[in-house]
């Protein structure tokens, strides 16, 4: 079964918009999102297209990711969308140099992008044990040539989805990233700025290389609110740890793995005391927030996206899945595998102060987001387009 076939994933579209702040401000515009088949990127552009269905709202979505069949294949639920020019495919690698090239191949040098939300890069631990060096280069030198070809079509508004993650990042650690950046990309020597932070990771650990290269990709994108790209707003958003349907296939985050022992009756392994403390947010608050920034966030400002109630520990998060699913959750010591893949980061809480000025309130707690998410999965069963 097809996700959007699913009423509670309908209605869940339907909810976030409804918590979207000013969203009659996004009414009209193209915007471009990366990362479109994945958790945060799929969620957003089917609450956009749900929209266009709902009130009229005219918003045109370019998704983007690597594969245009896979795109088509997890959106085919919106055809209509897509005849009435309201949905837009295109490639998107951020690993590849001609990244500005092949977008242009795709869409045509007459295309005019108001907004994008930049959403692509590795999200999942063994990506960044096992592809340190590509998960820095992504969110560097790839979103670079992204701020590149929306400086180049007219966008207006450019979101940086970071992460919670970094919070981790100590003060002298963004002071040495700062300083890597004045040396380097502020003299245009983006290349340089990689190299630098790539050196960095390598002397923190593998693991630490989504973080470090989040903060510098966030540093980048701010400097640019006051470096050449007068017309552009440059917004940054950090998601705490957020679960939702629109898993892809390789994703080894430890909600996922619950998730997925929980919808197949099994019991919820868990590979750790699980005393860590997270932040978390359901998929459609996450992009109700992205959204409400997008269409009122001050450029000046970083803005954690997470719900200020919605703090449990890893343990706690499983033993909800477990309950609303009716499995055990068992406590098993971790190998050497599951030890590396550990976040070393023990308190991730994240701070919704700054989204409730903007007027954005979250519609989910734990325990309802946990039941819709499994609900959801139940519904689409081992379908490609769901787990």
């Amino acid at each position: 079964m097809r996700i959007n076939d699913c009423e509670i994933y309908q209605d869940d579209l339907k909810t976030s918009f409804e918590h979207v702040v000013d969203s009659n401000k996004i009414y009209k515009k193209i915007v471009m999102i990366t990362g479109a088949t994945g958790t945060i990127g799929s969620f957003i552009v089917d609450t956009l297209m749900r929209a266009n269905r709902d009130k009229g709202s005219d918003i045109t979505v370019v998704a983007c990711g690597r594969s245009k069949s896979k795109l088509r294949d997890r959106f085919d639920f919106w055809k209509n969308e897509e005849k009435k020019g309201l949905l837009i495919y295109a490639t998107l690698d951020i690993l590849d140099d001609k990244l500005v090239d092949i977008l242009e191949d795709d869409l045509g040098k007459d295309i005019a992008i108001d907004c994008v939300i930049h959403a692509a890069g590795n999200a999942y631990p063994s990506a960044f044990i096992d592809h340190s060096e590509e998960t820095v280069k992504g969110n560097i030198l790839g979103t670079k040539r992204l701020i590149d070809f929306a400086a180049k079509y007219g966008c207006k508004r450019f979101v940086y989805v970071s992460s919670g993650e970094a919070v981790s990042v100590k003060p002298e650690d963004e002071k040495v990233i700062m300083e890597l950046y004045e040396k380097t990309a502020g003299n245009n020597l983006y290349d340089d700025y990689y190299r630098e932070v790539l050196k960095l990771v390598v002397s923190k650990g593998a693991r630490y290389c989504y973080p470090i290269s989040k903060v510098a990709a966030e540093k980048m994108c701010l400097e640019k609110n006051d470096r050449n790209y007068s017309d552009i707003s440059f917004l940054v958003v950090r998601p705490c740890h957020t679960f939702g349907p629109g898993i892809t296939g390789d994703d080894d985050r430890a909600h996922v793995q619950f998730a997925q022992k929980a919808v197949h009756k099994e019991n919820i392994i868990l590979n750790s005391a699980g005393s860590q403390l997270r932040s978390y947010n359901y998929v459609a608050d996450a992009a109700s927030a992205i959204l409400s920034v997008l269409s009122s966030g001050n450029k000046e400002t970083i803005y954690d996206i997470c719900s200020k109630d919605n703090v449990i520990t890893i343990k706690g998060l499983a033993e909800i899945i477990g309950e609303v699913s009716n499995v055990q959750v068992v406590v098993n010591a971790p190998d050497e595998r599951d030890a590396i893949l550990q976040s070393p980061i023990k308190r991730q809480v994240l701070d919704a102060s700054k989204l409730i000025e903007l007027g954005w309130s979250s519609a989910f707690d734990i325990k309802s987001g946990v039941r819709h998410y499994i609900e959801i999965l139940n519904y689409v069963g081992e379908n490609k387009h769901g787990i």
